[in-house]
């Protein structure tokens, strides 16, 4: 019997995930990765929960809703794209975003609110990134440099008005089903 995943995150609008899957086309071929995220599928984690249980997501669910109006909406920006890992062996290709404080903020609810609801989290460090593509290409020499740090993808703009509690369906593309969405505050009082 195989369990359910399930991550937090914020997924992008329509319109942003055709100009970045557009970009990332584009370069297919000279980007050295197994595996290119799915259009559909592109998204800023803001915390991974792993294997879950109904329970406790949802105690988790109930308490999003509750905490959520406490974040207000907020506009993100692309910057630029990068790498986890070494240029000549890198694990990651992704987008970052621009710091916007009310990000870190509803990361920090959502991680709150995980742990209040007996979820352990990772401990690393926030960063906010797009995935666009992983698992290095071993026979490739690298990234080219032209596509660390490269601006094409650049101010990239758009309001987040909410954020989804994601399933991950691992043997279907795209893979990620949206359980539920939070909505943010948009300048009701708080």
């Amino acid at each position: 019997m195989s369990s359910s995943h399930y991550f937090i995150g914020i997924k992008l609008p329509k319109e942003i995930n055709e100009q970045v899957h557009a970009w990332v086309q584009k370069y297919k071929k000279e980007l050295p990765f197994k595996k290119f995220v799915h259009e559909e599928d592109y998204h800023i984690t803001l915390a991974f929960l792993g294997e879950t249980t109904n329970e406790i997501l949802a105690l988790l669910i109930k308490q999003l809703e509750e905490n959520s109006k406490n974040v207000s909406s907020f506009k993100l920006v692309t910057l630029e794209t990068g790498v986890f890992g070494s240029a000549s062996k890198p694990r990651v290709f992704w987008l970052g975003v621009h710091h916007e404080e009310n990000l870190f903020q509803l990361e920090q609810v959502v991680r709150t609110n995980c742990e209040k609801s007996g979820k352990k989290l990772e401990s690393r460090p926030y960063r906010p990134h797009i995935t666009l593509a992983k698992r290095f290409n071993e026979g490739d020499k690298g990234i080219e440099e032209k596509f660390i740090k490269n601006n094409d993808l650049q101010s990239l703009s758009w309001d987040v008005v909410e954020y989804q509690l994601v399933k991950i369906n691992p043997s279907r593309t795209p893979k990620y089903e949206v359980v539920q969405n939070f909505s943010l505050n948009r300048g009701e009082e708080l």
